[in-house]
């Protein structure tokens, strides 16, 4: 396949609202739409190196998992290997023993479903997983690994057959995507019900049928494209910057609350495609993504992927108000020195059969692997290495965050909008898991045995306030689908509440602005 500078620059695009969405800037609140431009950028380039090689007849299943090995593992491995020392240094013995966890689900890419059984992608603990990120390359190489046969044999039966089915797949794909994705707006919220809302929603996020479509897109491109010089150049013109217009829409415009994948995901991926059908060299957005500049963080896009979200994680760990001044622009610097490096001295010597041989590939990757094999087996068996912290500690740091989960929020939940006693003091308890915290502490100390106890869950994002001031404003839109959904003081049954309390407790890992109107 003749080299493309254009698709370099396309994934510079892709993956720079992706560092910049993870590092925290708000204005690039659907920058995780650049992993769907690089599923329709993988999508057509496979699809077309297969055609192209089986054309001159030199299509082989060993050589093209094998390019995928060099392509994908090096700088996985790398990337793993270096964050390795850092999570011995910071994290709790549960932390590490889930973060061993994602390291075999990484290297032999399920890391999708280890992450879809944990929380969501969008949660506040999923920023300190250094590799939740590579789920998208587990989904990619899912689809590498089945789609190429599939595709072989398709086309011995004939290229229109292996369209429609092409067609077909993405289409049930789609509506799959849409219908799951839409679950995040469904009407009115019942607690019993959420957590299958929520599994619902991040099957159709995290599960590969939820996302093929998008490299099933890419391929039906490669299947139909035609020579672009007999196209009028206005309507290359006008397509390329459609499609630019399109994915930076997607970037700017999009945000959490926003259901996807969906329908919503047809604006970049159809952007993408349009890029790659019109945006030639000879365009001026061809030329635009051609530009050195682009091209080169195109070129180190992966790395600059890989390495991103692991040290974001790491810094967070440590400190996360690193990340809240000008050190993050210090961060990010950082990421992208190490990105280039990796480049350099990992990606494009490994991807090069004469540099370093197929015999000498396998030998150095499955001895890394067996060396990770081996760290995840000492950290299961050790329980997170707790011997680092002292014996005093170890009680406390022995019970896993499953444990933790369970108990925090159990008591609170078992008196959820409970009927009060008349016999004794009625106490309501609203709030967060500080509150949760607040009724444990009560409980263990022996306070809440002569009071009869009610409680009431909102989040903090939601504003714990009790007033008829309108402080709609100080939510984000994204919060606001959530907070709205499950609910705050417009319940009958919690105003009810209310009036019956002696006593009403407001519980919270309080923001700033509450302050005002908490009086």
């Amino acid at each position: 396949m003749k080299y493309r500078k254009e698709i370099d620059g396309l994934r510079a695009i892709a993956v720079l609202p992706v560092v910049l969405f993870h590092a925290g800037f708000e204005s690039f609140g659907g920058g995780f739409v650049g992993v769907d431009v690089f599923f329709v950028i993988s999508g057509y380039l496979i699809t077309t190196l297969i055609l192209e090689a089986r054309l001159k007849r030199q299509f082989s299943f060993l050589h093209f998992y094998e390019r995928r090995v060099r392509r994908i593992l090096p700088g996985l491995l790398t990337v793993i290997l270096l964050v390795t020392p850092f999570s011995l240094w910071i994290m709790t013995p549960s932390q590490l023993v889930d973060f061993s966890e994602s390291i075999i689900s990484s290297i032999f890419f399920f890391s999708n479903f280890h992450f879809f059984l944990e929380e969501g992608y969008f949660s506040a603990v999923s920023e300190l997983k250094p590799l939740l990120h590579t789920w998208s390359l587990a989904i990619e190489e899912q689809f590498y690994l089945l789609f190429p046969m599939a595709f072989v044999v398709l086309l011995g039966v004939g290229k229109k057959t292996a369209i429609f089915s092409i067609i077909s797949v993405a289409v049930l794909s789609l509506i799959f995507a849409q219908w799951s994705g839409n679950l995040i707006a469904s009407p009115p919220y019942i607690e019993n019900d959420f957590k299958w809302f929520d599994q619902s929603f991040m099957a159709s996020y995290y599960m590969p049928f939820g996302r093929v479509w998008e490299l099933l897109a890419g391929a039906l491109l490669a299947c139909t494209s035609k020579d672009t010089h007999k196209v009028h150049r206005a309507v290359c013109e006008f397509g390329a910057f459609l499609g630019l217009t399109l994915i930076s829409l997607s970037v700017f415009l999009f945000d959490k609350a926003t259901p996807f994948p969906s329908v919503y995901t047809l604006i970049p991926v159809l952007g993408t495609i349009l890029i790659l059908k019109y945006g030639r060299s000879t365009t001026f957005t061809g030329r635009f993504l051609s530009l050195s500049g682009i091209v080169f963080i195109g070129l180190i896009s992966y790395s600059l992927y890989l390495f991103h979200q692991p040290v974001l994680a790491v810094v967070r760990l440590v400190n996360p108000e690193i990340l809240e001044d000008w050190r993050l622009f210090a961060i990010l610097m950082f990421i992208a020195g190490l990105s280039y490096f990796s480049w350099r001295f990992i990606e494009t010597p490994f991807r090069s059969d004469t540099r370093i041989s197929s015999r000498n590939l396998q030998l150095v990757l499955s001895g890394v692997i067996v060396v990770m094999c081996g760290f995840v087996f000492a950290t299961k068996y050790t329980n997170g290495f707790i011997q680092r912290f002292s014996e005093d500690d170890r009680a406390l740091l022995s019970i896993n965050e499953t444990e933790m989960a369970r108990y925090t929020p159990q008591q609170f939940m078992s008196h959820r909008l409970a009927a009060f006693s008349e016999e004794k003091r009625k106490v309501f308890l609203i709030g967060d898991s500080f509150a949760m915290d607040f009724l444990n502490m009560g409980y263990a100390g022996g306070y809440w045995n002569t009071v009869s106890v009610s409680t009431h869950h909102i989040e903090r994002q939601c504003g714990i306030v009790l007033t008829e001031r309108n402080y709609s404003h100080h939510i984000s839109d994204a919060d606001t689908v959530y907070c709205n959904r499950r609910g705050r003081f417009e319940s009958e049954q919690v105003r009810s509440l209310i009036q019956q309390a002696d006593v009403v407790i407001l519980a919270s890992r309080w923001s700033f602005w509450v302050a005002e109107y908490l009086p």
